[in-house]
């Protein structure tokens, strides 16, 4: 289960910052560990101060989605929640 702040609300909602004061644990999961985690753990520990409380890992639980354009063989796949991690406030 994703926690209540979307990962978009923690990239550009000032919200991510009320996560963070509320000392509360908070569970993400986002798409990949080349951009999305790596952007994702810089704005909760360099903006909003957050420890990583649950080190980011591969999600047992993420989604594939394969897509075909109508009448055509060749597909794209998109994968989504292929990691977890959580963080903690202040």
């Amino acid at each position: 289960v994703q926690s209540c702040l979307s990962v978009c609300s923690a990239r550009c909602d000032p919200h991510g910052g009320q996560v963070a004061e509320r000392r509360l644990p908070a569970v993400f999961t986002c798409v990949n560990d080349y951009a999305d985690l790596r952007g994702e753990l810089a704005i909760w520990q360099g903006v909003f101060g957050a420890r990583v409380v649950l080190e980011p890992q591969r999600n047992a639980f993420r989604a594939v989605t394969v897509a075909h354009a109508p009448g055509e063989r060749n597909s794209s796949w998109y994968c989504a929640n292929c990691y977890v991690y959580a963080i903690q406030g202040y």
